[in-house]
């Protein structure tokens, strides 16, 4: 659950989760029973981490219920709640985006949602 932990906290603040975020991770995973469930999603974003991007876009636009998000949210909200990275889900003032920039993160997410579902046909 440790290696889970770093990829989860990679992928959502950008950098490798530290301090005691990996066991407060493990146990909110252990509290909500989901430590002993095998998926083979999860299994395959474990093994290869840099595809988490469009397996986790294709997953939140299925509609299907899916072990990997509920993991996310469970990370999000550990991240969200430390010290050390609540930073990084704050709004700033100076993060303003304009429209272009906009428009170049939906043209982003949709290649996103497209590559994370033609992975999905074949777990």
């Amino acid at each position: 659950m440790a290696r889970e932990a770093e990829i989860f906290g990679t992928y959502l603040a950008g950098q490798r989760p530290g301090g005691d975020v990996a066991g407060v991770y493990a146990a909110a995973v252990r509290q909500h029973g989901l430590e002993s469930i095998d998926d083979a999603v999860l299994a395959y974003v474990v093994r290869h981490p840099g595809r988490l991007k469009y397996i986790d876009a294709a997953l939140a636009f299925s509609g299907r219920e899916s072990l990997l998000r509920k993991k996310l949210f469970i990370m999000f909200c550990v991240l969200e709640a430390h010290p050390d990275y609540c930073d990084h889900f704050l709004a700033r003032a100076d993060n303003q985006r304009s429209i272009i920039s906009l428009f170049f993160l939906g043209i982003r997410s949709a290649m996103r949602i497209a590559i994370g579902k033609m992975l999905l046909l074949f777990l």
